[in-house]
């Protein structure tokens, strides 16, 4: 009798989930007295306090979210270089580079072109530009000055509007407390990348302050292959400064942050390179006081700021011609109020109020001009009658309410009124079940949208490639998912969660007689689970996780699988503490086979044609000292040199990136 895969896998892991349910029967009897330790003391380790899941500090036990903290010093001992280095580490993310060389990031195989269908925060404060949607990753966002990184797989609308859909990511930055001093860092590796930063901090009394400085250049990995598939020995210089100042006086904190980064890449067989400039400025102030012991009042306002120009040149008898120039300019205000306010005791209400304010007067034309006679001059402009302004206002309302001492029932409901795409309502529910020290379980549900872009809405181009349509609706998905965390031991913890994702009315590019434009093409269903397992051994000299997500379900309204996703992922990882001086980290993660979008076999050579791409293993490894006059650390990453690539589909792309080779990083910090 053959077994399926379903059958081997996924039948066994939910029977395993209603034991680790049903075993919690035992403790019942003992709730009083159990509950009368701290919180602090009920898992596998300290427990974590988390501010994304509700907007509010919880512990994460009882975040209504599946929500994963990395630490600061976990991104040190890791040598991480990027946050895609960070996030491949946790079930069910996938880093799925771009043409640039920039990481996408895909969660639970909700996967897209950009990276708008997760909601990116630094300091809970949203970041993000208007053309696109996305934000920047990678290289220009540095890890030195982050505090640690809350995770949210699955739905935030509820909570937080648009984008929150298939994750929340909020990257909490270094305060004054947390450094009383400076630290200065640099690092050489491959490719004559360099990577420089200072940061200080200090307090003192009822203020504080943080500043933070970064530079980073690199000649960049290799191109094996163009944009059209062809060979090339070419490479992806980039380059980035930042700057960022953040702090506090009495109940009031601020921002600034200042950002340039420059990259090339090369597009086309016929040597065309293309030149990108970011600039992005970013500043926030918030207030934030208990008004009485049952009521706290929080205010907040941001404004971001982002300048993209971009040069296509093509490179004819050694020399370089401008073909093509690009500008786009968006700019975000964003302002909220929020009360939580405590009733009595276990029952705790979150209320608040957001506006934001979407101007793109300065992109109202795209343009494109050319001296080359060879290319046929082309526009891209907004399609009249575009909304160089658009505004969003959001209520949402969340509540807690504890029944008894180990049973939590959480409701939160959101609506968003937009000025173009109309309205659009994110409910959420939860029971959370904790009915011994070692047994947190969460019953989850949820629902998000993603608001069309304004290059989805708004764009025309003479070439009739991706039109945009005003008509587009919002795209929605709905998650309902078990997530069980047990620690057998005290050195142990187990997590697994099993998640049901349906998408509606999902947005991407259709083919029409007037040539391609965006449009809301159907459903996407999702089934997954994600089993873990982390490790503390020998009084924390050694610890190890694991961890593994199958995707059982990955299909659109047609049943046909979805292209380009990895239906199985896994990592496990090592950290061990070597005598009094050395750390050594080792991390091997392994994708499966992803296959081909059916109109990629239309398109590609069969010389070149591949019906999908094999699955890979990459294992890095990391050197750390410890107990050194200054802090030193050497990664050596894809340590075995394995050649592998991403399938990178989108129009006119039918190539696949090859991931960079082997390469290592040496850094050294100070700190006095």
């Amino acid at each position: 009798m053959n077994i399926s895969v379903r059958q081997r896998i996924f039948y066994p892991l939910f029977l395993t989930i209603l034991f680790l349910v049903s075993i919690s029967s035992r403790a019942w009897c003992q709730l009083q007295h159990e509950f009368e330790a701290t919180e602090e003391e009920l898992l596998f380790v300290e427990i974590p306090i988390v501010v994304t899941a509700s907007r509010k500090e919880q512990y994460i036990t009882e975040a209504p979210s599946n929500i994963t903290v990395i630490t600061s010093e976990e991104i040190r001992q890791s040598g991480a270089r990027t946050i895609g280095d960070i996030l491949k580490r946790i079930p069910g993310i996938e880093i799925n580079m771009h043409r640039k060389g920039l990481g996408r990031i895909w969660i639970r195989a909700v996967t897209g072109r950009y990276n708008d269908k997760i909601l990116f925060m630094i300091d809970g404060y949203p970041w993000r530009e208007l053309v696109y949607g996305q934000f920047p990753v990678d290289e220009q966002l540095p890890l030195a000055h982050i505090k640690r990184v809350e995770v949210i797989k699955g739905p935030g609308s509820s909570l937080y509007g648009t984008n929150a859909f298939a994750g929340v990511i909020n990257v909490i930055t270094k305060d004054a407390s947390d450094i009383d001093g400076c630290e200065m860092e640099g690092g050489v590796g491959n490719w004559d990348t360099q990577s420089h930063h200072l940061l200080c901090g200090k307090e003192k009394k009822s203020a504080g302050f943080v500043f933070f400085a970064n530079y980073y250049n690199s000649e960049g990995d290799k191109h094996e292959r163009d944009r059209k598939g062809e060979s090339t020995d070419r490479r992806d210089p980039k380059k980035q400064i930042e700057l960022n100042l953040k702090g506090y006086w009495g109940d009031f904190t601020f921002g600034v942050k200042h950002l340039w980064y420059d990259w090339e890449y090369l597009m086309y067989p016929d040597s065309r390179d293309r030149y990108d400039d970011w600039e992005n400025s970013f500043f926030h102030i918030g207030y934030s006081k208990s008004l009485s012991d049952q009521l706290h009042l929080m205010v907040s306002s941001y404004y971001n700021l982002f300048d993209h120009n971009t040069e296509k040149r093509k490179r004819k008898n050694d020399s370089l011609t401008k073909v093509a120039d690009r500008q786009e300019r968006t700019d975000v205000f964003g302002a909220g109020i929020q009360v939580d306010y405590n009733p009595f005791k276990n029952h705790f209400i979150t209320a608040g109020i957001e506006y934001e304010r979407e101007m793109a007067d300065k992109l109202l034309e795209t343009y494109y001009k050319t001296d080359d006679p060879d290319q046929e001059e082309q526009t891209a402009r907004w399609a009249e009658p575009a909304r160089p302004h658009n505004s969003n206002w959001g209520l949402y309302l969340e509540d807690t309410y504890k029944i008894l001492p180990w049973i939590n029932i959480v409701a939160g409901v959101r609506y968003d009124k937009h000025e173009e795409y109309g309205g659009a309502l994110s409910p959420r529910g939860a029971i959370i079940l904790k009915p011994a020290e070692n047994l947190v379980t969460k019953i989850l549900y949820g629902q998000a949208f993603r608001a069309p872009s304004y290059r989805e809405m708004y764009i025309r181009e003479d070439n009739d490639e991706n039109n945009g349509n005003r008509n587009l609706d919002p795209e929605y998905i709905r998650t309902a998912e078990l997530n069980v965390s047990y620690a057998p031991m005290k050195q142990m913890k187990l997590d697994v969660s099993l998640f049901f994702q349906e998408i509606d009315d999902a947005i991407g590019s259709r083919e029409t007689e007037d040539g391609s434009m965006y449009d809301n093409l159907g459903e996407i269903d999702i089934h997954g689970i994600e089993p873990g397992i982390e490790v503390e051994l020998f009084n924390k000299k050694l610890t190890a996780f694991a961890n593994y997500t199958y995707y059982f379900k990955a299909e659109d309204d047609n049943g046909d699988n979805l292209p380009n996703i990895a239906r199985q992922m896994a990592n496990v990882g090592l950290n061990i503490k070597t005598g009094k001086y050395l750390t050594i980290n080792t991390t091997l993660s392994y994708v499966g086979r992803r296959n081909k979008p059916d109109d990629y076999q239309g398109q590609v050579d069969d010389a070149d044609r591949k019906d999908n791409l094999g699955g890979y293993e990459r294992v890095d490894l990391v050197l750390t000292g410890r107990n050194l006059p200054v802090d030193i650390s050497l990664g050596v990453y894809n340590i075995f040199n394995v050649q592998s690539f991403n399938p990178s589909y989108e129009p006119g792309s039918y190539y696949d990136i090859e991931h960079p080779g082997r390469s290592a990083l040496l850094k050294v910090a100070y700190t006095f």
